[in-house]
């Protein structure tokens, strides 16, 4: 038998019984964190705001003319070589100025969508307004919650 592998005999462990541990630091208690209150907008970051929303559109609706162009243009280039596989250059002409048509006219609408950003207004804003125009429009009447009795025909005679 070896010693070194035997283990001396432990004394049996004694459950503590749910005993407060006293500590040397008092308790904290948690501070609440005040809510931050959000900075308006000045003026000038509304207007850059504005500005850059509306050229976005403006952009996008730029982008959306040159597709709708080059879409036409393939259209009627797929249409004349169709028809006339060897002679599609003279129809060049027509087809380019068809799409440069098409182009200018959804072009044209890039400009509406930017003044459109510009004059947009805040709902709140849109919503106070509309709500004024409403109490100027409708006209107030006062009505009395209980009426007075009325002594009625028998009180006539």
């Amino acid at each position: 038998m070896d010693l070194s592998q035997q283990q001396p005999p432990q004394a049996p462990v004694q459950a503590i019984a749910a005993q407060p541990v006293a500590t040397d630091e008092p308790s904290r208690k948690k501070k609440k964190k005040k809510k931050k209150k959000k900075k308006k907008e000045g003026m000038i970051s509304k207007a850059v705001a504005k500005l850059t929303v509306g050229s976005a559109d403006m952009l996008a609706q730029i982008g959306d003319a040159i597709g709708e162009a080059a879409r036409k243009y393939r259209r009627k280039h797929e249409k004349s070589r169709a028809k006339k596989p060897q002679n599609w250059r003279k129809d060049l002409g027509k087809n380019v100025s068809s799409a440069a048509l098409e182009l200018l006219k959804e072009s044209s609408k890039a400009p509406g969508k930017m003044v459109k950003a510009l004059v947009k207004k805040d709902k709140k804003k849109k919503k106070k307004e509309e709500q004024e125009t409403q109490l100027e429009a409708g006209v107030s009447v006062l009505v009395q919650a209980n009426p007075p009795p009325s002594a009625g025909p028998a009180a006539a005679t």
